[in-house]
């Protein structure tokens, strides 16, 4: 997973459960502050409805809303709140009120007071608000998603532009990596590593590659004329059976060791990757060339070979090593 996009998946992840949070304790606000609104107007209801009976006006009533009797209770009852379901006539139905229920004493009478009012009024009041504001944040979430999104592409774009320079470094183009200035104090940190590392990498390298170069060159010279020297001392006819022996002993380790040193050489190319250049090689035909220069030894070791091949085999390699 790319970091940007682990990023922002944390930044979604943590901003859906704030926004889960916030909308639930925004919801529970809403819902305790729409039902005390609620409450505060019925008492202002009722409070009038005193006046009305105190001030000895006709009683009003509004069946559900406002009931109004007089009680036979010689308590006080103060004010009660509760919900009710209430079936009207007319439709039918049930339906849910906030009820305020008291008895009050006006002018030496006492009368039993319902007030009510239609809950679900304020519930679709509270539901839409909820909705408005559930949407409101959401559409703020997405909207800083997004617009957090842009930035931080544009943020890394140097640093990826920065990568692709680095896949493409090779050791043995001899140029140190030249990398996009970020004015990101992290990122051009990384990036001054980085160039310190590469040209302390290319620098060991050549130092390393000249040193296998020189050593192989020089081992070459002594051998050559050691070789020489046991090639004359062989055709000396003063020597006897053991020196020449003897001779044909370091000839053969003069032999071995001058072979060693060729393979010493081809590896070191083949790990610097000097043999680069790859084309297709027809392995079969590879295959009966160097059965044609082994002939006569074969013919001396008494060896027969014989060789068959059903269809021709290419694969892509450097010929050299196709040789070798």
């Amino acid at each position: 997973m790319k970091l940007l996009t682990k990023i922002n998946y944390k930044y979604l992840l943590f901003s859906g459960i704030l926004l889960i949070l916030f909308g639930a304790v925004s919801f529970i606000a809403l819902y305790i502050t729409v039902s005390m609104e609620l409450d505060e107007n019925l008492h202002k209801t009722k409070k009038r409805v005193v006046n009305y009976i105190r001030n000895d006006k006709p009683i009003p009533e509004l069946i559900p809303y406002i009931e109004v009797k007089e009680s036979p209770s010689e308590d006080i009852k103060k004010e009660q709140y509760y919900n009710e379901k209430i079936t009207i006539k007319e439709k039918k139905r049930k339906k849910v009120y906030r009820t305020l229920a008291a008895i009050e004493e006006i002018n030496g009478q006492k009368y039993d007071i319902k007030i009510r009012e239609l809950k679900l009024e304020s519930e679709d009041l509270l539901e839409t608000t909820a909705v408005l504001i559930f949407s409101a944040l959401l559409l703020f979430l997405i909207s800083m998603f997004i617009i957090n999104t842009q930035i931080s592409k544009s943020i890394w774009i140097p640093f990826y532009n920065n990568l692709i320079r680095i896949k493409k470094f090779s050791i043995n183009n001899n140029t140190p990596i030249k990398l996009e200035y970020t004015n990101i104090t992290e990122f051009d940190g990384l990036n001054n590593v980085v160039t310190e590392l590469t040209e302390k990498v290319i620098s060991d390298y050549f130092i390393l590659k000249r040193f296998t170069e020189d050593a192989s060159h020089e081992l070459q010279s002594p051998l050559a004329v050691i070789r020489a020297k046991l090639e004359a001392l062989l055709n000396n006819n003063n020597l006897n059976e053991n020196q020449i022996e003897s001779i044909n002993a370091i000839t053969k380790s003069v032999h071995r060791l001058t072979k060693l040193n060729k393979n010493l050489i081809t590896l070191s190319k083949v790990e610097n990757q000097l043999f680069n250049t790859i084309t297709s090689v027809n392995i079969t035909n590879i295959l009966k060339e160097q059965l044609e220069e082994f002939k006569e030894l074969l013919q001396l070791m008494n060896m027969n070979v014989t060789f068959n091949v059903e269809k021709e085999i290419t694969i892509n390699l450097d010929n050299t090593l196709a040789d070798i």
